[in-house]
């Protein structure tokens, strides 16, 4: 990890209790853009599983005791769980992915619910 941050390939944030990285955004940009498609594509696909997986999980954990916990454990993943529900919709679309984001964003509808009370927001489900 040293030798990263000292090649400045990785950022150092301060984070209570653990250690956080970032990858710099001209480094991360520039992966990006010199990466082939098809690599890309695959990490895209990787991503989206995991985001939609974990998504998946804590909204079966909406209906438990940890109901405030899983709450704001999805406040943090929302970013995430947005992003990949918005890319499943774009062209070209895969039909079996897009029954899955929206299973999921069903799942989700009690946390929709709840972040929409919370914050008085109706834009973009909470």
């Amino acid at each position: 990890m040293a030798r990263l941050v000292d090649a400045s390939l990785v950022q150092v944030r301060s984070a209570p209790g653990r250690l956080a990285t970032s990858c710099p955004t001209p480094v991360a940009a520039h992966t990006l853009e010199s990466a082939d498609e098809r690599e890309l594509a695959a990490s895209w696909a990787r991503y989206a599983d995991a985001v939609l997986a974990r998504a998946d999980q804590l909204a079966d954990q909406l209906a438990t005791a940890d109901r405030s916990d899983t709450l704001r454990l999805l406040d943090r993943e929302m970013p995430h769980v947005r992003a990949v529900l918005g890319m499943l919709t774009t062209a070209p679309v895969d039909p079996a992915g897009v029954n899955r984001g929206l299973e999921i964003a069903v799942g989700l509808t009690d946390y929709w619910l709840a972040a929409t009370r919370r914050r008085g927001s109706t834009g973009w489900a909470g």
